[in-house]
């Protein structure tokens, strides 16, 4: 270990490591954050123990992973400050271009969908392969979209005998 240190982050979420600034997501949750740096690198733990961030030190020129599911989980929160993010320049084409959408309602769908499949593919794959994973009517569940309280007329279709009955016969249901 190369050294530990009591530090706090700021109001955005941003901690000094090496006079730069670097956002931890859920750093401004904690008053005191523990910063311990080694040579290449930096962990960010909470007082719990919790690891809220680590990468490489900015000295190292070495690029950073950004923390996607992190920053979609406070985007549902708050759809309409999606394009004021500070993430939203590193998001790919095609799905800047989905979320820039005016409805909040439309846009909270579309980053719930995202969400679904930031666990499975990073962003550039979800890029990669954005029309192909994009959802349409054939790859949704065909009996979300029936309301509970509808009549499913097939259904009760299936409820008529199947042979006609001639008129003044009575048919006896077992």
């Amino acid at each position: 270990m190369f050294s530990k240190e009591k530090v706090s982050s700021n109001k955005y979420g941003e901690i000094i490591i090496d006079s730069v600034s670097i956002h931890i997501p859920t750093s401004y949750h904690y008053s005191q954050l523990y910063l311990i740096t080694y040579w290449d690198s930096y962990k960010v733990v909470s007082p719990n123990g919790e690891v809220l961030g680590e990468g490489p030190r900015p000295y190292m020129n070495k690029s950073r992973e950004l923390p996607w599911a992190s920053v979609l989980g406070m985007w549902r929160m708050k759809p309409r400050s999606v394009s004021h993010s500070r993430y939203f320049p590193y998001l790919p084409g095609s799905i800047a271009s989905y979320l820039s959408i005016e409805s909040p309602v439309i846009q909270k769908e579309y980053i719930e969908w995202l969400m679904g499949l930031i666990v499975t593919y990073n962003m550039n794959e979800n890029n990669e392969r954005f029309y192909e994973l994009l959802p349409t009517k054939d790859n949704e569940n065909p009996g979300s979209e029936i309301h509970p309280y509808e009549v499913t007329w097939d259904m009760y279709d299936s409820l008529r005998p199947t042979e006609p009955v001639s008129k003044g016969e009575a048919t006896i249901h077992e």
